[in-house]
């Protein structure tokens, strides 16, 4: 809710944003409960390459089985380290539970930046800062 209500105020396209996203994963997956979408996530950049850009879009239902979502995403972070070394992806900071979960999951600040005039961070999660048990 809060990442949706930041995009609104940047004039983004969140469908736009995500399918572009979607398109140019490498790696997707989808989280299914019941038979309903919980959430999707992606990397971007080539396969033969040890970094990429990992997103992240859950719903407000998933949302709900905060336990549930963060062993599916630990999970999909330890299948894909198996292959890459070093993930980024770009955290606005007004989105106060997206930062937490960033830092929950082991990722770091590499570099504060703006994006359409939002103060935002480039997190990163490293091989070697932490391993996914």
């Amino acid at each position: 809710v809060e990442h949706r209500s930041l995009l609104m105020g940047m004039s983004v396209s969140a469908h736009r944003e995500l399918r572009d996203a979607f398109d140019a994963s490498m790696w997707r997956k989808a989280w299914i409960l019941d038979g309903r979408l919980m959430g999707i996530a992606g990397i971007t950049g080539t396969v033969s390459s040890g970094e990429g850009n990992v997103w992240l879009a859950v719903s407000e239902e998933a949302l709900k089985h905060p336990i549930s979502l963060a062993r599916l995403v630990l999970r999909g972070l330890e299948a894909v380290m198996l292959v890459k070394r070093h993930l980024t992806t770009i955290v606005l900071k007004d989105d106060r539970a997206a930062v937490r979960f960033a830092y929950f999951l082991g990722f770091h600040v590499e570099e504060r930046t703006t994006i359409n005039g939002a103060a935002a961070m480039i997190m990163a999660f490293d091989t070697l800062v932490r391993k996914v048990a």
